[in-house]
């Protein structure tokens, strides 16, 4: 689901290993990027990019945008070609997920979105050999201890 165009268009939406290959599936507790490009076709200021992971149920697990990160609203001009990278750490336990991005324009007075892309990329995560979670959105990494008996 698409919606907001005709200001500007999100063109390819994709998921990158860190060695810069096209990934669908992510190892678990290996990083990755999700990239997007953006291509505007009006003169926009006070822009922010954004996107969202969700589990398959539509539970939002995390979201970000650029004004967030980086703390300030970019502008761009018509016929600009750009493409967006977030660079994301995988605590995500094996299973099938969502991704949403889009691009808003904040103002002192609205935000607007300029173009949303809902569940625009599934992706799966895969197990590792050290992953811990049993059930679950993410691994916590654990470790456990098996102590000797405390006398009382």
């Amino acid at each position: 689901l698409t919606y907001g165009g005709g200001r500007a268009l999100i063109k390819k939406v994709w998921l990158e290993d860190f060695d810069g290959h096209d990934a669908q599936v992510i190892t678990s507790g290996k990083s990755f990027f999700l990239k997007y490009q953006v291509e505007f076709l009006e003169d926009l200021d006070d822009l922010v990019f954004a996107m969202m992971i969700k589990t398959r149920e539509g539970v939002s697990i995390y979201g970000t945008d650029s004004a967030t990160i980086e703390n300030k609203k970019l502008r761009f001009s018509s016929g600009e070609k750009i493409v967006i990278s977030f660079a994301l750490n995988n605590y995500l336990a094996p299973g099938d997920y969502h991704l949403n991005c889009g691009i808003r324009q904040d103002t002192s007075e609205t935000t607007t979105f300029i173009y949303r892309a809902v569940d625009i990329l599934s992706f799966k995560v895969a197990r590792n050999s050290t992953t811990t979670v049993a059930s679950g959105i993410v691994d916590m990494e654990s470790k456990i201890k098996i102590l000797d008996s405390i006398d009382e």
